[in-house]
């Protein structure tokens, strides 16, 4: 899934250099570490953060990258792609290209995609809009190591359209991505904490659509 080989000290210090002069292929490069806790510790929010910023240059050299990329078959770049077409930064807005490319990734393993399939399953992006789907996508990509399906897992059992409450299920969700090392599951247990037995309110649902 990840096709960045292993680097050195000294040429990771230089990736970060370019990372922080604005450079999206080294930023996407940089996520891509990250996400895979090679030579840096893994840190999703950090691999996001990352990756969002290459996207949003929507930089012609970083575009023609991906695209290429993506052709063969790397993963991780038709993730980036969908993301892409999704919010219509250095192409076309498509949401129906966005989901196709977001399922290819998915059904071959890639933890971000499974996330953004089920976010996309929620939100109807692409595609007809199935809450039971979703549910499903995004436990896979939990048991896959993306805490911010846990988070998400848990708003929904929090309360949302369509699924009774459970403010255990939900606790379990929001301290599993914790755990995960996932800092947003803090703001789900404060939730529980503020409402006790009471109903949520349905705006906090959803905490994130579809993501680097």
């Amino acid at each position: 899934m990840n096709k960045e080989r292993t680097i050195g000290q000294t040429e990771l210090e230089e990736l970060e250099r370019r990372a922080e002069a604005g450079e999206a292929i080294a930023q996407y490069r940089l996520g891509g570490l990250y996400y895979a806790g090679e030579v840096v510790e893994r840190d999703e929010e950090r691999a996001s953060d990352l990756r969002r910023r290459a996207v949003e240059q929507a930089d012609p050299a970083f575009v023609s990258f991906i695209m290429q990329a993506a052709e063969d078959e790397d993963l991780e770049a038709t993730h980036t792609l969908a993301m892409m077409y999704y919010r219509g930064l250095g192409v076309p807005h498509d949401e129906k290209q966005a989901f196709a490319l977001w399922k290819r990734a998915a059904e071959n393993g890639l933890p971000q995609a499974l996330y953004n399939l089920a976010a996309a399953y929620e939100r109807g992006i692409g595609v007809e809009p199935d809450l039971a789907e979703a549910i499903v996508h995004y436990n896979v990509a939990l048991e896959y190591g993306v805490g911010l399906a846990g988070v998400q897992l848990g708003f929904l059992y929090v309360g949302s359209p369509g699924i009774r409450a459970d403010l255990g299920l939900a606790e379990h969700y929001f301290r599993t991505a914790m755990k995960l090392g996932y800092s947003r599951g803090i703001e789900g247990l404060e939730l529980i904490r503020e409402l006790g037995l009471k109903d949520a309110p349905e705006s906090r649902s959803a905490l994130e659509g579809p993501h680097e």
